[in-house]
């Protein structure tokens, strides 16, 4: 779907006829289009939604503990706050994806081509040293 919506948005950007402002609208239009993980805002309000998460209580408790008032945190606010700090490196952590299908795999090379003429290579010696 999203090469199709690529592809009109090409044709749009393309074509001669259009006028300019039309071009910006019509675009505009297709992108609202496309899948919303393609949309680089709603990943950034994520980022800064669990940098929210993280650093507010830390500021809170902080402010708490210059101030004198002894208040420890709470289990479930800690294990909120690394839950958040979890979710943010993996969305900073950069991902490999193989080149066909976009699926998390590894790529492993592929064996040199065999020589022409070359002659099979040795077969390996009996496990048991040759006795039956």
């Amino acid at each position: 779907m999203t090469d199709r919506i690529y592809e009109a948005i090409e044709k749009v950007a393309t074509a001669p006829d259009i006028p300019v402002c039309d071009k910006v609208r019509l675009i505009d239009e297709l992108r609202k289009g496309m899948p919303v993980i393609n949309d680089r805002w709603t990943v950034r309000y994520i980022i800064w939604g669990l940098i929210f998460i993280a650093a507010v209580p830390i500021l809170f408790f902080s402010v708490a503990a210059v101030r004198g008032t002894s208040i420890s945190m709470p289990e479930p606010i800690v294990a909120i706050m690394s839950a958040a700090v979890g979710a943010l490196a993996t969305y900073l952590t950069p991902l490999r994806r193989a080149e066909e299908g976009g699926r998390s795999a590894t790529v492993q090379p592929a064996p040199p081509p065999a020589a022409p003429n070359a002659a099979p290579p040795p077969a390996a010696p009996p496990a048991n040293g040759g006795a039956v």
